[in-house]
C-alpha cells in the first residue's frame, strides 16, 4: 500500500472534517471502504483488547487526529485474523478478509478520537470522519524518577545533604537565599574595612540570617555550617580580621555557597 505524503494530509486535514458522521449513526456508503458491522457503522467504543478492522479492493487510509489515541496496523488480504472485535459478542472469534487492503485498529489511550477514513487518490468529498471512544485500559505512563544524587565526596556536602533532607526543604527558594547570602559575606570578609575582627564579620553574618530566616528556619542546615566555621575560622572570634583571616573567611564562605547551591 502506497504511503501518503504527509505534508499533503497535513494540508487537507481542516478540508477533511467536513465530512462527518455521528457516533453510531449510517454513513452512507461513499466508498469500496467495508467498515465493521453493518456496512457504514462506525463503533461507537474501542476498547482493551478488541480489534476494529476495515478493507477494501483498492488502497485506503485511516487516520486519527491524535496520533497517541490508536495503533493502526496495515495487512494485505485476503487473510484470517482471530481476537476480540469491536462489534463482535465479546467471544474470541476468527474472521476472514477477502480484500487485498485490510486495516486494524486497536486502542491506545483513552478517550474520543476522530479516524478520518478515504480512498487513495478519493475526493475530498468522499471523506468520512468517524468519532470513536477508545479506552486501553492504561493509565497514563507516570515520568521517570529523577535520577539519584552520586553520593558526596566532601563531609560538609555530605553533612549539608543530610539536613537539607532533614529539613523536608523542598522550597528552593530558601536554598537560593541562603547561597546567596554567604556569597555577600565572601565579599564582606575582603571587602568591608568597617570589619576589624572576625567576630564583627560573624555577627553581621548572623544579623542578616535572621533577617533572612526570622522564624529560625532550616535549623540542622545552620548547625551543620556553625560547626564548620567553628572547626576552620580562627578559633578565637575576637582575632584581627587581617589579610590572612579575610582571605580564610573568605574562602569559607564561598565553599558554603557553592555547596547550598548543589542541593536539590
Amino acid at each position: 500500500m502506497r504511503k501518503l505524503a504527509l505534508s499533503s494530509l497535513l494540508l487537507l486535514f481542516p478540508l477533511l472534517l467536513s465530512a462527518q458522521d455521528e457516533v453510531g449513526q449510517p454513513v452512507k456508503q461513499k466508498s469500496e471502504i467495508r467498515f465493521p458491522g453493518s456496512v457504514g457503522m462506525a463503533p461507537a467504543k474501542l476498547t482493551g483488547e478488541n480489534l476494529w478492522v476495515a478493507e477494501s479492493s483498492k488502497p485506503f487510509f485511516v487516520i486519527p487526529g491524535v496520533l497517541d489515541m490508536v495503533k493502526i496496523f496495515k495487512a494485505e488480504g485476503p487473510l484470517t485474523i482471530g481476537g476480540y472485535f469491536a462489534d463482535g459478542s465479546g467471544e474470541f472469534e476468527l474472521r476472514q478478509y477477502k480484500g487485498p487492503y485490510v486495516v486494524i485498529i486497536r486502542a491506545a489511550g483513552k478517550g474520543k478520537v476522530d479516524l478520518l477514513t478515504f480512498l487513495e487518490g478519493g475526493k475530498e468529498a468522499d471523506v468520512v470522519r468517524k468519532t470513536v471512544e477508545v479506552d486501553s485500559g492504561k493509565g497514563p505512563i507516570p515520568p521517570p524518577p529523577d535520577p539519584p544524587i552520586p553520593e558526596p565526596a566532601d563531609e560538609l556536602l555530605k553533612s549539608l545533604s543530610a539536613a537539607w533532607a532533614m529539613e523536608f526543604a523542598t522550597d528552593k527558594l530558601k536554598r537560593d537565599d541562603m547561597a546567596a547570602l554567604y556569597r555577600k559575606a565572601a565579599k564582606w570578609a575582603r571587602e568591608d574595612t568597617a570589619l576589624t575582627k572576625v567576630k564583627d564579620l560573624a555577627d553581621k553574618v548572623s544579623v542578616e540570617r535572621k533577617k533572612l530566616r526570622p522564624n529560625n528556619e532550616l535549623p540542622n542546615v545552620h548547625a551543620v555550617i556553625i560547626k564548620r566555621l567553628d572547626s576552620t575560622l580562627p578559633r578565637t572570634l575576637n582575632a584581627p580580621l587581617d589579610n590572612t583571616n579575610r582571605l580564610k573567611c573568605s574562602s569559607e564562605f564561598d565553599l558554603i555557597a557553592q555547596y547550598l547551591e548543589k542541593l536539590p
